[in-house]
């Protein structure tokens, strides 16, 4: 199996002014990426780098492009994404890209420091700040993890949180052994949560929360159908990471509301970025249902998503406003 395979890098300059950086949640190969250069950093006495949230979502997003297509590749729009993500004033820019076994974050930074091109990036003195993407993709049958690092010297704190959440990886968990609960939406924002709209008849009002608070809390996706006519879905994804080998089932508390109060039928699936399996299709309603859908063979194994989809056909032919509002109160994973 290749250890890693990296892609030549580069760097440019233009003026600079520092900021303060926000903290950013990775997922652990992305944490143990970062604690690998920094280590070497730190080792030749080098300050260590910051994750900044909007550099670390243009790496996010590069690293889930390349493992979607299953090739390294440069990210030919870096210069305006990142400019756009909190470094408008930088003035060093650099990109390694690489993927390596998705088991071993340091086998990964290890190949980049065998690298002269890449270790120069990694211990450039100029570099302050990092955005860190890891995601999941499969090369030659193995599973592999996509890595990209953007390196800046200049970062603003205005950009906020970080908008694109971290890929769930088999790194970041191990079999589920046990029945437990694997999302609640208890709090006000998960960030393992994004919507993904199939069709162009079809308008996600985007992903709210009805928490926190003492009550049952969920979250919730509101999907308009612009004509009477639709095809299209809307998905509301969570990430997680989910060896599902031991487990029999996964449980989902799920609830609509429509403006005429009638039911909407939802599919529920589980799977990896292009390879999705069907678990099965239920009816709800206003009143909070929970569901237990058995996990063919097919989706025991690990899976990096969970997916609620909404048909745009029902609701053009179904709702005389072809609104609906789907909340999803839980998900458990039953052994």
């Amino acid at each position: 199996m290749l250890a890693a395979v990296l892609l030549t890098p580069f760097l440019a300059t233009t003026p600079a002014q520092a900021a303060v950086v926000n903290g950013v949640t990775l997922n652990r190969f992305e944490a143990g990426v970062l604690d690998g250069i920094n280590d070497q950093r730190a080792a030749r006495g080098l300050s260590r780098l910051v994750a900044a949230s909007g550099t670390t979502d243009v790496a996010r997003r590069w690293a889930a492009h390349m493992a979607f297509r299953g090739a390294i590749s440069h990210n030919p729009a870096i210069y305006g994404d990142v400019s756009s993500a909190g470094s408008a004033n930088w003035h060093f820019l650099a990109e390694n890209v690489g993927y390596g076994a998705a088991s071993s974050p340091a086998a990964l930074v290890s190949a980049y420091m065998n690298s002269a091109p890449h270790r120069a990036n990694i211990l450039d003195p100029r570099a302050h700040y990092v955005g860190v993407g890891a995601a999941d993709g499969v090369v030659s049958g193995y599973s592999m993890a996509f890595n990209t690092l953007d390196f800046v010297d200049s970062y603003s704190s205005s950009y906020g949180v970080t908008r694109e959440p971290a890929d769930a990886m088999p790194y970041d968990g191990g079999v589920v052994s046990s029945t437990r609960t694997l999302a609640s939406f208890e709090q006000s924002w998960d960030p393992r949560l994004r919507t993904l709209t199939y069709g162009e008849d079809l308008f996600p009002y985007g992903i709210g929360y009805s928490g926190p608070s003492s009550a049952d809390d969920s979250a919730r996706i509101t999907v308009r159908a612009l004509s009477t006519v639709t095809t299209g879905t809307v998905d509301l994804l969570m990430r997680l990471p989910l060896d599902l080998r031991q487990a029999r089932a996964l449980r989902f508390t799920l609830a609509s509301v429509t403006p005429s109060g009638q039911p909407v039928t939802v599919q529920l699936l589980v799977g990896n970025r292009g390879s999705l399996v069907p678990l099965g299709s239920v009816s709800t309603s206003s009143a909070s249902r929970v569901v237990t859908l058995s996990l063919p063979a097919a989706a025991k194994r690990f899976n990096d998503q969970i997916r609620v989809r909404v048909y745009g056909g029902a609701l053009g032919g179904l709702l005389s406003a072809r609104t609906v509002t789907v909340r999803v109160y839980q998900v458990d994973a039953v052994v």
